[in-house]
């Protein structure tokens, strides 16, 4: 029965991401902080939240992006909202911003998607 309401909780704990993933937006890197896994990022339009263009700091869903990037960086990356004004970079990729139609251009990006082993 523990096992099963683990499995449970873990199955809820997922649940806001799977709802609330966003669509990518473009950003540049402008500060990494690595002790508390942050990464202050001005990004364009996130229509989905009703958020305009500006700077603001993100959690990051994978700890080692603040070693993998660096400031400066252009990127295009995913969010979703935690709740109480919680942000956070859930997929993240560097970019060169290029768009054609309004639609990135797959070949011009270098992905940053990891996997963890146990």
């Amino acid at each position: 029965m523990k096992a099963v309401k683990s499995l449970l909780l873990l199955g809820l704990s997922l649940l806001p991401q799977l709802l609330w993933a966003q669509e990518w937006v473009d950003g540049t890197i402008r500060r990494i902080d690595t002790s508390s896994q942050k990464m202050t990022i001005k990004h364009e339009e996130i229509k989905e939240l009703s958020m305009p263009p500006m700077t603001m700091v993100f959690r990051l869903k994978d700890p080692m992006w603040t070693a993998q990037f660096k400031v400066g960086d252009p990127i295009r990356f995913r969010v979703v909202d935690l709740g109480g004004g919680r942000l956070q970079v859930v997929d993240l990729e560097r970019s060169d911003h290029s768009t054609k139609n309004g639609h990135h251009q797959e070949k011009s990006h270098s992905k940053h998607h990891h996997t963890h082993k146990d």
